[in-house]
């Protein structure tokens, strides 16, 4: 741990700065962001129009053209309601179509409350669409002739893209570190490459994590200084619950990077294998709906933490012992292991079936092209070919001329 801080000191501390300046420049984002709109809401909505609009819709029988017809911005009021997501009071949500009387019942008795309502930070939130979460990053767009109005207002602060960037930091690290030869320096001190992995999860990934969360509480709680203290009302309870559950993904991503570290050896094969996972699990994935009509990603955060835990666990066991079969010769290889290699590629083949040969033959729609058979034969012999290769260093080509 500390022979490893001395040696990446510099380059520890600047990243360090660099996430507390990204959390102080948020601030000042956010902030910046809220007056847009304040100003653009000021500029395009007045209680004299609000009120006027709101009594025609409840005192007479008209349709939406009427209304349309008579205000000539109704629809940038009307929007607005519709986006409060509230129900009619018997369950169901108003839809694009709902009669006017619907809208009336939604809109304030008062403009300074339908101001406020929109104006809240983190609101209004559409509860049938989000249950009872949060909206990470709420958008406001308003379609105004020769003016279109975009603004986007982050309730989570660091806590989101930041840590996915925090990551592939991460990820960046352990290859650079492998290119200086750090695991195999390490392994002749100490006997054994794990502690190095170790050091660099807390140092680019841990410590990186709790500086964000440190920064996204210091956000939320400093908001009121920069925004009127009535339109910040922080929703504590949602916040954490998502934050707890991005952040627990974020930390299985950092254990599953640390495990094909452990498993891959070449750092351009780490990078091949990251590129072709990605879309391998895409793939699978959309296959898999088209198959059964259940949306894996639709689901993914309704995993439970023992979930992370199993695999987050089983990930952590095998790592550490690839890690004690660590040696210099397997940083030239694509699987470290030699045992390993067959399993790894039959994975490979697994995937290319399931991703390219099972849609051919159990999803072709009227849609299906001629060239879209070409590709779903071609592509899974390519890369069985490759993988051959690349994995057990073998020419399957042979096994077709013989």
């Amino acid at each position: 741990m500390t022979a490893y801080y001395r040696l990446r000191k510099g380059w520890l501390i600047a990243f360090y700065s660099l996430i507390i300046l990204a959390g102080m420049v948020g601030m000042v984002v956010d902030s910046g962001n809220w007056h847009t709109l304040e100003k653009q809401f000021d500029k395009h909505f007045s209680a004299k129009i609000y009120d006027e609009i709101r009594d025609y819709l409840g005192t007479e029988q008209v349709s939406h053209a009427d209304v349309y017809d008579k205000y000539e911005n109704a629809y940038l009021y009307l929007n607005m309601i519709e986006s409060d997501g509230e129900t009619d009071g018997k369950g169901s949500t108003k839809q694009a179509g709902a009669a006017p009387s619907a809208y009336y019942k939604q809109m304030p008795a008062k403009f300074e409350t339908f101001r406020a309502r929109q104006l809240a930070y983190y609101g209004p939130t559409n509860r049938h669409l989000y249950g009872e979460g949060l909206v990470p990053y709420r958008q406001i767009w308003l379609g105004i002739p020769e003016e279109t109005v975009n603004i986007s207002l982050n309730a989570v602060a660091l806590i989101g893209a930041p840590l996915l960037v925090i990551v592939a930091v991460f990820g960046l690290m352990l290859m650079f570190d492998q290119w200086k030869q750090l695991p195999s320096f390490i392994r002749s001190r100490t006997g054994h490459a794990g502690l190095l992995l170790g050091a660099q999860a807390i140092y680019w990934a841990i410590i990186p994590f709790v500086l964000a969360g440190v920064m996204s509480v210091v956000t939320q709680l400093t908001r009121s200084l920069f925004i009127p203290e009535k339109f910040v009302t922080v929703p504590w309870s949602a916040i954490l619950n998502y934050s707890a559950d991005f952040l627990a993904q974020m930390i299985l991503l950092v254990i599953l990077a640390s495990f094909v570290h452990a498993l891959v050896g070449n750092p351009i094969y780490k990078v091949i294998t990251f590129i072709c996972a990605l879309g391998a699990l895409g793939l699978s994935i959309s296959v898999f709906y088209g198959l059964t009509g259940i949306g894996i990603l639709n689901n993914f955060n309704r995993f439970s933490y023992l979930t992370y835990f199993l695999i987050g666990g089983v990930s952590i066991l095998a790592t550490v012992w690839l890690q004690s079969k660590y040696s210099l010769e397997q940083d030239s290889s694509y699987i470290r292991l030699p045992k390993l290699r067959l399993a790894f590629y039959l994975v490979i083949v697994f995937f290319t079936v399931f991703d390219f040969l099972v849609p051919l033959f159990a999803l072709r729609g009227d849609n299906w092209r001629v060239m879209d058979s070409v590709i779903h034969v071609i592509v899974p012999i390519v890369l069985v070919v490759l993988f051959a290769k690349l994995v057990l260093n073998k020419d399957i080509r042979h096994l077709f001329s013989k």
